[in-house]
């Protein structure tokens, strides 16, 4: 069995004061021939209008000398658990924890940011020196997966706005609301005398989830953020109603 990381008690604690069960410390995973430890497995039953969730979080502290070099083996290990609690165990999301500080430093640089959207790691960010402050920690893990939609939303946007247009007085224009997550691209211009205005895409980010308002694009915005690591779950087609969306493997809302 592996040691415990040095910041795993805080954050055991931390889910602890936010209601969370902590029924495997650690979780035991047997899968694909290995034994598989993941730092702890917890459960929290949630309003009555929800179902019972249930969590792992691998906890991985950053002390070592190289940054890059941890941050390459924490991604492997939770790929690794990922695929194994897909097989073994689904209905348990897996998290990866890391410290507050190296969040700031490292995990905001592109690389390290393309990679974890490609791959889909969700994080817990936890402060040590305020022993993972439950309520802090579970903040920080919602704004840093919003921050990741945040970033992919405008980078989408903007690479759709450099397609240039037949007409050249025809501008793209795009239309970043960070404060209440709402992203457009829009066409505004001339043509033959003719006005032209329309909407090509319209974004949302409500509830952790991204919502295509309107897509205009040839092939689809949808596909374009599931080739960027994005799961379907998390998308919701907002341009169809809620009894079609059920229908469909996305979101329902």
């Amino acid at each position: 069995m592996a040691a415990k990381d040095i910041f795993h008690d805080p954050v055991r604690r931390a889910l602890e004061k936010d209601g969370w069960l902590i029924t495997n410390d650690p979780l035991f995973l047997r899968f694909g021939g290995l034994d598989m430890y993941i730092d702890l497995g917890a459960e929290k039953v949630l309003v009555a209008e929800r179902n019972q969730e249930k969590i792992a979080v691998e906890v991985k502290s950053f002390v070592a000398p190289s940054t890059t070099t941890e941050f390459s083996t924490a991604l492997g290990q939770y790929l690794k658990y990922q695929l194994a609690l897909e097989e073994e165990q689904p209905e348990r999301l897996l998290y990866l924890a890391v410290p507050l500080d190296t969040y700031r430093s490292f995990f905001i640089l592109e690389l390290p940011r393309l990679l974890i959207q490609r791959y889909q790691v969700r994080l817990i960010v936890f402060d040590p020196e305020e022993e993972a402050n439950a309520s802090g920690t579970l903040r920080e893990r919602k704004m840093a997966k919003v921050e990741q939609y945040r970033q992919l939303i405008q980078e989408l946007l903007l690479a759709y706005s450099e397609i240039k247009a037949s007409n050249e007085e025809v501008e793209a224009e795009i239309i970043f609301d960070r404060e209440r997550d709402r992203y457009q691209l829009v066409h505004a211009g001339w043509s033959n005398k003719r006005r032209v205005y329309g909407c090509v895409l319209h974004l949302d980010i409500k509830n952790e989830k991204i919502w295509i308002q309107h897509d205009g694009t040839e092939g689809g915005i949808a596909n374009e953020l599931i080739s960027r690591g994005i799961l379907k779950q998390d998308i919701v087609l907002a341009f169809h109603s809620p009894f079609k969306r059920q229908f469909t493997e996305f979101a329902v809302g």
